[in-house]
């Protein structure tokens, strides 16, 4: 393939990094034209479906002020919380800061609709026959 006089190079990240990616992989036989593009996080044209890590949450003991890294991919081998599986499987993690000291019950199924919080979806899931 010949390749055109255009340049692109670097990574690129929010709206532009979404039209630019998004189009990409509706060409995927321009991504041999164009090896220096590097798309980062979740691209728009994706829809991953998070990897169920457990079918009820985990009691953690959470600091106030302190910031963590919440799971969203369910592939973290230190569940609730991030240890990066996620990179370059359209996930990412999400930051939250504890609002007070104590224990907190953080979803684990990835399938809650108040993450990082558990609000028991995982009460909906098809459970694996024993």
């Amino acid at each position: 393939m010949q390749k055109t006089g255009l340049r692109f190079g670097g990574s690129y990240t929010g709206r532009k990094a979404g039209r630019l990616c998004l189009i990409l992989g509706w060409f995927s036989i321009w991504q041999d034209a164009l090896p220096n593009v590097r798309c980062k996080g979740t691209l728009p044209h994706m829809n991953p479906t998070p990897h169920v890590a457990a079918t009820a949450p985990a009691k953690v003991e959470l600091e106030a002020g302190k910031d963590y890294w919440f799971c969203t991919c369910g592939l973290s081998a230190t569940q609730p919380f991030c240890d990066g599986s996620h990179k370059g499987k359209g996930f990412a993690p999400q930051k939250f800061t504890a609002d007070k000291t104590g224990p907190a019950w953080l979803c684990q199924c990835k399938q809650t609709e108040n993450a990082p919080f558990c609000d028991g979806a995982h009460k909906g899931l098809i459970q694996p026959e024993q």
